[in-house]
C-alpha cells in the first residue's frame, strides 16, 4: 500500500457536491479516491504536455541547424567545365528585368 499523508483543502461547494454526486454513481469508492486519481491524472497530462513542449522545441532547434544550398553545394561550384557563361553578364538576359 502506497504511503499516504493527510492535507485539508479549500475547494468550492459545486466542486465537492459534483465529487459526491460521482462518490454515489460509484464511479470513485471515496472522496479521498477521488481525489487522487484526479491528481494523478492531472500530473500525468502536465509530464505528458512538457514532453511535448520539449519535442517541439528539439525539432525548432533541428530546423535552425539545416544549411544553406550554397552550404549543401559548396564542394560542386565550378567542377562543370563548358555551359553557359554567367547568366549576371549576359545583357540579353539582363534585357527588361527591372523595368514595368
Amino acid at each position: 500500500m502506497e504511503k499516504t499523508t493527510y492535507k485539508t483543502l479549500e475547494l468550492p461547494i459545486k466542486l465537492i457536491q459534483e465529487t459526491e454526486k460521482i462518490i454515489q454513481s460509484r464511479k470513485a469508492n471515496s472522496f479521498d479516491e477521488f481525489v487522487a486519481l484526479a491528481l494523478k491524472n492531472e500530473l500525468l497530462n502536465l509530464e505528458q504536455a512538457e514532453n511535448q513542449i520539449k519535442a517541439q522545441k528539439k525539432e525548432i532547434t533541428e530546423e535552425k541547424n539545416t544549411v544553406s544550398f550554397y552550404e549543401a553545394a559548396k564542394e560542386y561550384i565550378g567542377c562543370v567545365d563548358g555551359g553557359p557563361g554567367d547568366l549576371a553578364t549576359n545583357k540579353d538576359y539582363l534585357r527588361g528585368i527591372g523595368s514595368k
